[in-house]
């Protein structure tokens, strides 16, 4: 199936309605062992409201989330977001991907694109999650919402040793 290159709002309506069909399945019927379930398809409630506040933005869609994981086994899987953009939004995410990258939530993690084979440019997301802990994600979340808001010109924001902040 060809899909679009960029997010209209047409498509980002039909993502966001299949996502509230899956997240209100999975709150109704959880499934069993879910903190096993981790980079298993099930959605990560943890992240829910983040994804939420990224969906607000205009021109932003989240395409696949997952707040990290420690596994069974004791290894480690980062945070991670599939983002769809609007075409103004991808220029300007392009122009300041490197600031993302360089923030400590990302740092050692990755930000890139995937070019789908179906016609779809995707921002691939990778950072410090659940897997170090609460504060980290949660910290790594506020980072990458206000980039996001950044790039839209919402909000004013300040860099200070490299960081992004709220002023």
């Amino acid at each position: 199936m060809r899909r679009l290159r960029y997010l209209t709002l047409t498509s980002k309506d039909r993502e966001l309605a299949y996502w509230r069909v899956q997240r209100d399945e999975f709150l109704a019927n959880p499934p069993e062992g879910r903190a096993h379930l981790g980079g298993l398809g099930y959605p990560d409630p943890e992240i829910f409201e983040w994804c939420d506040r990224i969906n607000a933005l205009p021109g932003i869609c989240t395409l696949q989330s997952c707040c990290g994981h420690i596994h069974p086994d004791g290894g480690m899987s980062s945070g991670n977001l599939w983002l769809w953009f609007s075409e103004p939004v991808s220029v300007a995410f392009d122009r300041h991907a490197m600031e993302l990258a360089r923030q400590p939530c990302c740092r050692d993690e990755r930000v890139r694109r995937i070019y789908h084979d179906n016609g779809q440019e995707i921002a691939d997301l990778t950072f410090k999650g659940m897997e170090r802990g609460e504060p980290q994600f949660r910290a790594s979340m506020e980072t990458i919402v206000l980039f996001l808001r950044q790039l839209l010109g919402i909000g004013r924001l300040r860099r200070a040793n490299g960081r992004i902040s709220r002023v």
